[in-house]
């Protein structure tokens, strides 16, 4: 008897492993700040995005920030330094804040100007 409650409390142990977290949500976004384009890019109206990995908080600021791809011409850092005044709901584990490991791309585009015909 004792080895069949030992089982069941083994598989019970397996079945909690693998049962969905109800109380598990990925950091969301609450205030973004605009990135500024360097003056060489804007005159070379270079346009895309700056995607870095960072880590996002418990108190919701991203930290360890870096460049996993490039634009160059300086966006680089305008991204860093929009992304350290973001603030974002942290991740959510088990009902309690957790620090995530966050992939986030930065878009850089210029206004397009209407040209009159």
């Amino acid at each position: 008897m004792k080895a069949f409650a030992t089982l069941l409390l083994a598989l019970a142990g397996i079945a909690a492993a693998q049962a969905p977290d109800l109380f598990t949500a990925p950091p969301a976004l609450i205030y973004r700040v605009e990135p500024q384009y360097t003056p060489a890019a804007r005159a070379a109206g270079l346009e895309g995005v700056v995607t870095l990995s960072a880590e996002i908080g418990r108190d919701g600021r991203a930290t360890h920030i870096r460049v996993t791809h490039s634009l160059g011409m300086g966006l680089d850092r305008k991204a860093i330094e929009a992304v350290r005044q973001w603030r974002f709901q942290p991740g959510w584990k088990n009902g309690k804040p957790v620090t995530v490991a966050s992939s986030i791309e930065v878009r850089f585009q210029l206004p397009h100007r209407r040209v009159r015909v």
